[in-house]
Parts: C-alpha cells; structure tokens; sequence
C-alpha cells in the first residue's frame, strides 16, 4: 500500500497527520490563568471563524517567550459502531488497521473540550491540524507589546 492521504472516521476526513496531540504537562496556575485571560478578552477572531467558546484552546510559550495559541473546534464523539477507512495515494479505500481506530478514539476522548482551555509546559505539546480552515485557528501573542503578531485560521487542501 502507499502512502496514507486521507483517514475518514464516521462522517469525518481527517488527513494523514491531521490531528496530532501528544500527552503533555498541564500547567493552569494563576499567571498562566491571567495571560489566558487577558489573550481571550482582547482577541479578534479572524473572518470565518465560530465564536471563541466554541473552539477547545490549548497555549504554550514559545521559544523566544512569546504565547503560541491553538484552538481547535472539538470532534465529536464517536459511536460504537462508526468504522475508520483509509483513502491511499492510489485513491483506494481500506479498511483501518485497530490501532488507528483505536488512538482516534482516544484522542476524541482526550481533546480540549469547546469551551475549555488549557497551559501546556511545551509548545510542541500544541495540537496541530494541517487543515481545516477556521476549525484550527493559531494565534501568536507578544507578552511585551500586548498585541497579536498573527492570527490565521488554516487553509483548505
């Protein structure tokens, strides 16, 4: 088989890669609360996206000590009997092997929540999605001038 485009869970295409979240630490102390705070009452939402409580927001500092933000709009949980297919390079669909049903429905399960948010230790603890357009939006905040440097949902494929 070649290579993995596509992964349709239930009624949902997910690209290979698509939706990647590694376990990390969670920090939710007072100044992280604070900074999370003072990002979501002066952010703009960009053209096309839902309204920010309905996004599961995850931050993390980057390495120059700016904030990174991520928000992602939550997938639903999937039913019992819903299947996982895989669509290859060659355009044909196949079954998924357990596994990948399997840690898809344990990421379902361990995402952020629409309407929660929460301080990762790492950025590279952030959820990624390739893309989706405003159903992952990622922010980057400068703590020192207080503004926004970027503010983008992801493209389409």
């Amino acid at each position: 088989m070649n290579a993995i485009v596509k992964v349709t869970f239930g009624s949902f295409l997910l690209g290979s890669g698509l939706v990647l979240l590694t376990s990390g630490c969670v920090t939710n102390d007072v100044q992280s609360i604070s900074l999370m705070d003072e990002i979501e009452n002066q952010i703009p939402m960009p053209p096309g996206a839902f309204e920010l409580q309905k996004y599961g927001r995850s931050y993390a500092f980057s390495d120059d000590g700016n904030v990174i933000g991520h928000y992602m709009i939550p997938i639903p949980q999937m039913s019992a009997d819903e299947s996982c297919s895989i669509l290859t390079i060659d355009l044909e669909l196949v079954d998924c092997e357990p596994e990948a049903l399997d840690e898809m429905k344990d990421y379902i399960e361990n995402q952020v929540k629409a309407g929660e948010r929460r301080w990762l230790d790492d950025f590279r603890q952030l959820p990624i999605q390739d893309d989706g357009g405003c159903s992952f939006i990622e922010i980057k905040y400068v703590q020192t001038t207080k503004k926004f440097s970027s503010i983008k949902c992801n493209e389409r494929f």
